[in-house]
């Protein structure tokens, strides 16, 4: 115990540590490790918040996929978002977010948004596997 303590075995396996946990009175469970799925709509936000005063909601940036329609004020977020954004959290908010329209139609949306703000270049490359 005492080299266990002091790092002197670099690895003691499973054998060596069960023993070890029954003289301890305890039990080594081995059990799936929960992972947490990605929240593509708040990682997509925060880049589109990024050091803008007024902040954008979820809520807003759902509409705003769902319908392809741009609140003037948040225009500045949208271009910031499609600019700057890591193209696989892209991808990730229009799969996210597509699962609540019809197939196709947030990808398109995301297209026409892409061209009212002369972010198309960038989108284009991306869009076109999703």
């Amino acid at each position: 115990m005492n080299q266990l303590e002091n790092g002197l075995f670099p690895d003691i396996g499973v054998r060596k540590a069960q023993a070890i946990l029954d003289q301890l009175g305890l039990e080594l469970h081995v059990r799936p490790v929960y992972r947490r799925r990605a929240d593509y709509v708040l990682m997509a936000r925060t880049v589109a918040n990024g050091s803008f005063r007024g902040k954008l909601s979820e809520a807003e940036l759902m509409r705003m996929l769902l319908t392809g329609k741009i609140a003037p004020r948040h225009r500045p977020h949208l271009r910031a978002l499609l600019a700057e954004a890591p193209v696989a959290v892209l991808k990730g908010l229009v799969h996210e977010v597509g699962r609540w329209a019809q197939p196709g139609r947030v990808v398109e949306n995301v297209r026409r948004v892409s061209e009212a703000l002369g972010t198309e270049r960038r989108t284009r490359t991306w869009l076109k596997d999703t």
